[in-house]
């Protein structure tokens, strides 16, 4: 009886977790839409961290996925959301 209360515990311990870990991120998720949505209808960039690298931009189009933004240097860049790190605005 041990062995299988031990098995029980060692096979949903690991999905109690998954669910932990996945809370914080649709909050994240929540927030960035939000403030890619405000930057977009009040035409204020935003700078998008994506692994280590800063990305300025104004957000042209806010897509299920996928941010459409235009900077100085690029009219149209396509940044998926799952690869933003962290975003920042003034």
């Amino acid at each position: 009886m041990t062995r299988v209360l031990l098995l029980a515990a060692l096979l949903f311990a690991p999905m109690q977790w998954a669910n932990a870990v996945d809370a914080p991120a649709s909050n994240f998720d929540t927030a960035m839409k939000a403030m890619l949505e405000k930057s977009r209808d009040a035409k204020q960039g935003l700078v998008f961290y994506i692994d280590g690298h800063e990305i300025p931009g104004l957000v042209k189009e806010v897509l299920a996925d996928a941010v459409v933004v235009a900077n100085q240097t690029h009219g149209r860049i396509v940044i998926r959301l799952s690869e933003i790190n962290a975003v920042a605005a003034n």
